[in-house]
């Protein structure tokens, strides 16, 4: 396995368990259910699935730009990219999934999920883009200096 592709596995583990982590430090499955009903019915809220997979597709969006463009700007933009694109899947996709799963009757979907979009978005796309650099910069050093040739 080349430096560059065990630099984007990593990142994509590391992202993979820091949207877990964010997603139980938000509350998911904190009702009295057990885990294994929550996974098998999808609880009220999807954050468990939406912030793994936001914050996955972040890390290795934000370790695969930092690998292929070195610049400084270009590094800038990847991470706020890749952060905006892994918040947009978290938090909004999960209060989809609510409102596809229990109906638009849900106090999810009514005026909690405006607050929720105000609230809750710009902090997961400023916890996603202090994982993305920590990812990015990293990644860029298990990747090497000759690492910005195509994959």
């Amino acid at each position: 396995m080349t430096p560059q592709r065990r630099a984007l596995v990593i990142a994509l583990l590391v992202g993979l368990v820091a949207g877990f982590a964010s997603a139980v430090f938000f509350g998911a499955g904190t009702t009295s259910t057990p885990w294994w009903d929550w996974i098998r019915v999808g609880g009220n809220d999807y954050t468990l699935f939406t912030y793994s997979a936001g914050a996955a597709l972040a890390g290795f969006l934000s370790a695969w730009g930092a690998i292929r463009w070195r610049g400084a700007a270009a590094t800038v933009l990847v991470i706020v990219l890749s952060s905006l694109v892994g918040a947009i899947i978290s938090v909004p996709a999960s209060l989809f999934l609510v409102c596809q799963m229990w109906g638009s009757s849900n106090m999810g979907c009514s005026g909690f999920f405006a607050l929720r979009l105000a609230v809750e978005m710009p902090v997961i796309w400023a916890l996603l883009a202090i994982v993305t650099t920590i990812l990015a910069l990293s990644t860029r050093r298990i990747a090497g200096p000759n690492s910005s040739r195509p994959l």
